[in-house]
């Protein structure tokens, strides 16, 4: 928690010291930091939304502990991140649209995250300097869309799930009359 106090730090690299616990979302106090390097740790807990404080960031690298629960839609306010790494770790559900606003962003790795779900955003698109996307490993599925599959066409080293995703699922669910968790369903052409 004494980290948040360290404003003017420019770094903080504290990759592979067997550090434990959650991140302190004082970190995010540390407004002028470029770099935050926490990776190959046993960190658990989520990433907290307060690193979305971090303007001057340029570099996030997190891969290799055991970080778990959705990313954080503060992230997005993130528009100088070039690099953002946080494959390896036990990260779910759906990516927050507003990872779209990193527009800086050069490298995203979000590999081996077995319970990352759902569609990439289609905000993706405006990521117009992103040359590495990695997301193998995941459930993530890439939208079939003809736009979206031409950005991904020129995106120069991309490692996929492997997985389009399937948008007619939720019409076979309602021909099928199930409706999970729904008390009304409203149908429109």
């Amino acid at each position: 928690a004494e980290l948040g106090n360290l404003n003017k730090l420019l770094e903080l690299r504290m990759a592979d010291n067997q550090l434990s616990g959650s991140i302190p979302p004082e970190l995010g106090s540390m407004t002028n930091l470029q770099l935050l390097d926490l990776h190959g740790n046993q960190l658990s807990g989520t990433i907290p939304p307060e690193l979305g404080n971090l303007a001057n960031l340029t570099g996030l690298s997190l891969f290799l502990n055991k970080l778990s629960g959705s990313i954080a839609p503060e992230l997005g306010n993130l528009t100088n991140l070039e690099a953002v790494v946080i494959s390896h770790n036990q990260l779910s559900g759906t990516l927050p649209p507003e990872m779209g606003n990193m527009i800086s962003l050069k490298h995203l790795s979000l590999s081996n995250n077995p319970l990352l779900t759902g569609a990439l955003p289609n905000t993706f698109t405006g990521l117009a300097n992103l040359d590495n996307l990695f997301f193998i490993l995941t459930n993530l599925c890439e939208p079939p869309d003809a736009a979206f599959q031409a950005w991904l066409s020129g995106i120069t080293n991309l490692e996929r799930s492997g997985l389009i995703c399937d948008f007619t699922q939720v019409n076979i669910d309602i021909r099928h009359g199930r409706f999970p968790n729904r008390s009304s369903l409203e149908i429109h052409q």
